[in-house]
């Protein structure tokens, strides 16, 4: 059974120890906005509000007509690869080891975020493989399946505290029960999630998409479990206290050193990565700022050609420079202690000097942005501003208007408290500044103080030259 003592640690220890993510939302059964209008399910359904909620957070998918009405083919079975997707979006979308080598041959036919799904659910325990080489990312997943993998994201991921016990006496198949899955079908039916049908719970048989969403949210509702923001990004509507700018965290840069309407920083305009469309909102913004080069922390080349919203490079900023310039989110590493990887310090190298380097030659206006346009961005604007003569206040102030747009700004019900969250983003600016740029007590640094030593980081570690420094200052100076 879970404690309740033991989630109030988790949730604090999670926002220090991860790459925050700050606002998250429990399930409500009573929750006003989840109310939609489907063509192949009834609100009189037993499943309607369950395939409501799981629609309106992101969490499964739909298909929107242009009437409004959203087909959601409720009878469909669920595979493999969309449990995978599934606890991955209820998780966050969180940072996955790039390097982790799954092993398996028969994902040629699995779209990319599955892909990244697949692998975060392997390297933390949660769902493994059907072999040694194979994954079988299109097979139809049984009840007890699927309790096994609830289980083990519950145990290996989220850390709870779980008492096995034994499955009821009273439950008349039981029998029928995998040996490896008697423990997971003991805890979701001591947790209220499978609920017995007269007595039975036919752990063999596989689940439709109308019982996996009434299933996740019976979890996440007698668990407690929080869905974190990312995973609520599927509808606009639930962000109506939102700027269409805020929503896809596109803005200027304003602070002082640096010129208005030259630099622009914001969520990918090319991929809609946590099931919402937020690339679409921030394409849109880029149509009026003249924006003349890009660049793209999250993506190669070839990655970005992969990407869902593409197109939207050609029809909203068709004139613009792109410079690919991939490199891995070292900032989690800030908070845990943990030491960065070398190979993930030298990524980050050779993407700011690639993308600082492209800035020094070509004129802007400039959009940076990565997947969200928080830590890889983040990191980037400490580094110009501090470049260009900011103060550190007026950074911070910059840095944490990201996660206010992702995970603050929701209403008075639905966020952490306000104080808890500058405090931790405070600290991981701090440590940004301690452990990558190598300046320690940064709060205390006055703006001159503060643009030499970034100048020093560049010129040591980035290897760019003082002349493309300097063309940089110039061409985004006041």
């Amino acid at each position: 059974m879970y404690k309740k003592t033991k989630y109030i640690i988790f949730f604090i220890l999670f926002i220090l120890l991860t790459s925050p993510i700050l606002n998250v939302y429990a399930a409500n059964k009573s929750d006003p906005k989840l109310n939609y209008s489907f063509l192949d399910i009834k609100k009189n359904s037993e499943y309607y509000e369950d395939i409501s909620f799981v629609y309106g957070y992101g969490i499964l998918e739909g298909t929107k007509l242009k009437t409004g009405k959203i087909v959601f083919f409720p009878k469909q079975k669920v595979n493999r690869e969309l449990v995978a997707l599934t606890l991955y979006r209820i998780a966050g979308c969180p940072n996955i080891n790039e390097n982790y080598e799954l092993g398996v041959i028969d994902l040629k036919n699995v779209n990319n975020q599955k892909k990244r799904a697949i692998k975060w659910c392997h390297q933390n325990g949660i769902m493994m493989g059907t072999s040694e080489n194979t994954f079988s990312p299109k097979n139809n997943v049984t009840v007890e399946q699927f309790a096994t993998a609830l289980y083990k994201y519950s145990k290996n991921y989220l850390n709870a505290d779980i008492v096995d016990t034994e499955i009821p006496k009273y439950i008349k198949d039981s029998k029928k029960v995998s040996s490896y899955a008697k423990k997971s079908i003991a805890w979701a039916i001591n947790e209220e999630i499978l609920k017995p049908d007269n007595k039975h719970i036919y752990p063999k048989s596989e689940i439709t998409k109308e019982k996996f969403a009434q299933l996740i949210r019976l979890f996440m509702n007698n668990t407690n479990t929080q869905i974190s923001a990312w995973a609520k990004g599927f509808d606009r509507s639930l962000y109506s206290d939102l700027s269409d700018e805020e929503y896809a965290n596109f803005r200027m840069v304003n602070v002082t050193g640096i010129r208005d309407n030259i630099l622009y920083r914001g969520h990918s305009p090319i991929n809609n990565c946590n099931n919402d469309d937020r690339a679409d909102y921030c394409a849109q913004q880029l149509t009026n700022k003249n924006i003349r080069v890009i660049i793209d922390l999250a993506d190669s080349e070839r990655s970005a050609l992969e990407r869902d919203k593409f197109s939207n490079l050609k029809k909203y900023c068709p004139n613009a420079k792109v410079s690919y310039c991939y490199m891995t989110d070292i900032t989690g590493y800030m908070l845990t202690g943990d030491e960065i990887p070398e190979t993930y310090l030298q990524q980050v190298r050779n993407g700011l000097k690639k993308g600082l380097k492209y800035m020094s030659e070509n004129e802007g206006p400039y959009f940076i942005h990565c997947t969200i346009g928080q830590d890889r961005t983040g990191l980037t604007l400490i580094i110009l501003e501090s470049l260009m003569g900011a103060r550190i206040d007026e950074i911070e102030k910059d840095y944490l208007k990201s996660y206010e747009n992702y995970y603050s700004i929701r209403g008075t019900d639905n966020h952490i408290t306000l104080p808890i969250h500058e405090q931790t983003i405070h600290k991981k600016l701090m440590l940004i500044y301690e452990r990558i740029l190598h300046i320690e007590d940064a709060w205390n640094k006055t703006p001159d103080e503060l643009k030499n030593a970034t100048e020093e980081y560049l010129i040591n570690e980035i290897k760019l030259s003082k002349n493309q420094i300097e063309n940089i200052r110039k061409n985004l100076g006041e």
